[in-house]
């Protein structure tokens, strides 16, 4: 792996690469965890820890600040199940016919940035809960602030409030 770091042009070409590795490693440990014959005596989420561990020790190398104490190992299993469920939901949304033709292309482009903005974030765990929720709340607000995405609002609530706990709050004071 250092070959391929140091093949990369940049620091921050390195810092996205290493990011979605942490990204493979955490959804295939989550895949496998389910499907595992002997959980008590597997090694992989062990293993992944170190391999994790590594990664956030390069991470620090190019100044990006690791707060990997804030996230579990559920925590971020849970979040990435709710980003998922989120980003269906936003295909089906696409698809089906909730959205007025006038607002259809405007629409749908907020839609992909916020489903790519979401699947970046999956990467981006060791920033600290602090700051991961502050992004995730940034990508929601910034795409579907406005009131021609009210109708994108309903379906995916439920699954914002499991990502970011205190979110569920804010959604019920901006109801009234």
């Amino acid at each position: 792996m250092q070959t391929e770091l140091y093949e990369l042009n940049t620091d921050n070409d390195r810092i996205q690469f290493i990011g979605h590795i942490v990204i493979k490693i955490t959804d295939d440990i989550t895949d496998h965890i389910k499907i595992c014959p002997h959980p008590s005596t597997c090694q992989a989420e062990p293993n992944a820890q170190e391999i994790l561990y590594f990664l956030y020790g390069k991470l620090s190398e190019y100044g990006v600040e690791v707060h990997t104490e804030d996230f579990t190992i559920d925590d971020i299993r849970n979040s990435n199940v709710a980003i998922g469920q989120i980003i269906n939901k936003l295909e089906e949304i696409k698809v089906g016919e909730h959205i007025l033709y006038d607002d259809q292309q405007e629409v749908i482009e907020k839609l992909n940035e916020l489903q790519n903005d979401l699947t970046a974030l999956k990467g981006m765990y060791v920033v600290g809960k602090k700051k991961w929720y502050q992004l995730v709340i940034g990508a929601v607000l910034s795409k579907l602030g406005d009131k021609s995405m009210e109708v994108i609002w309903e379906p995916i609530k439920p699954y914002l409030s499991h990502i970011v706990p205190f979110f569920k709050t804010f959604l019920l004071l901006n109801d009234k």
